[in-house]
């Protein structure tokens, strides 16, 4: 959260400063791609820290639904705030939407300290091993491979439609 945040400060800070360049963009998607990247998986582990494993599968469904509708009111919410606020305070106030979650995680009786039990099974790393054995494992199973291979090819094309539509910083 804290990486959505800075990514959110800095393009608040850089546009009402009119000092946005192109090499702060490219470190700001950084930073926000980074900020996925982190707060996904460990978001996926806090719901069953937090529902247990008996509401895991409604939990997780919750929370797919949860994040179709930020998908799809998202944006509208974010163009709102652009509107009414311009878009360097919207950007600004968007940071701020995160700091309720923030303190609500830090205080929150979820997570390694609050397990009840030992701690899980260390399981030693092997590399490259575990990822040839993960391969071999989920071509066996037909149909988790056919939804990794339509979820990539869903992503390379809707990827590649969208490319053609970003401007171009060139003048011609």
């Amino acid at each position: 959260m804290v990486f959505f945040m800075a990514a959110s400060l800095g393009w608040g800070f850089l546009i009402l400063t009119d000092t946005l360049q192109m090499w702060h963009a490219v470190v700001l998607l950084i930073i926000h791609g980074f900020a996925g990247v982190f707060w996904h998986p460990s978001g996926q582990v806090l719901i069953h820290d937090i529902v247990g494993t008996a509401n895991l599968q409604s939990a997780v469904r919750l929370g797919a639904t949860a994040r179709y509708l930020g998908l799809l009111f998202g944006p509208a919410v974010g163009g709102a705030l652009l509107i009414a606020l311009g878009p360097a305070h919207g950007v600004l106030v968007n940071a701020l939407i995160y700091l309720p979650l923030v303190v609500w995680l830090w205080k929150a009786p979820y997570g390694p300290r609050f397990r009840k039990g030992g701690p899980g099974p260390s399981r030693a790393v092997r590399g490259l091993a575990d990822i040839v054995s993960t391969i071999r494992a989920v071509t066996r199973n037909r149909g988790l491979a056919s939804m990794i291979l339509l979820s990539g090819l869903t992503s390379l094309f809707v990827g590649n439609g969208y490319q053609p539509r970003c401007p171009s910083s060139r003048t011609t």
